[in-house]
């Protein structure tokens, strides 16, 4: 066992340097070195690193996640920013907690359950309302 006296030495590292430089290695017997950058195939197109495309559709479904749109007010393409609001199937989730027996204070639990909510599409740029979910349609 280590005394507690002891300590252990650590070395005199400065992470501040860059890793030092290799050499490529080779196979045995050849010249070729052992890791080459892959090249594309013939005909293949070269991308580069790119943003997500959004495409937008003409009649847009909005759901509980946030959508690739046309703004109407500031002729944007955006990707839309949600909030989540109470609505019908809160206020009926509320309900039938309530008659079921969760009248100490369980039937406010759909108010703090996104799932149970609304959700609402608005325009990062301009605040505008572009689009709404309701949980019950």
């Amino acid at each position: 066992m280590m005394d507690e006296k002891q300590s252990i030495a650590t070395p005199n590292v400065n992470y501040s340097d860059p890793p030092p430089q290799y050499q490529g290695e080779s196979h045995p017997g050849t010249n070729a070195p052992l890791y080459q950058a892959q090249q594309p195939y013939p005909g293949q197109p070269r991308f580069g690193p790119s943003l997500p495309v959004c495409v937008i559709q003409g009649s847009q479904q909005y759901l509980d996640f946030p959508a690739c749109v046309r703004c109407v007010r500031c002729n944007t393409d955006i990707v839309t920013d949600i909030q989540y609001k109470p609505g019908v199937l809160t206020w009926m989730s509320c309900g039938i907690i309530c008659l079921v027996g969760g009248w100490i204070g369980c039937f406010l639990i759909p108010f703090c359950i996104n799932a149970c909510k609304d959700v609402v599409h608005t325009c990062p740029n301009c605040k505008c309302v572009i689009g709404k979910y309701d949980k019950l349609r």
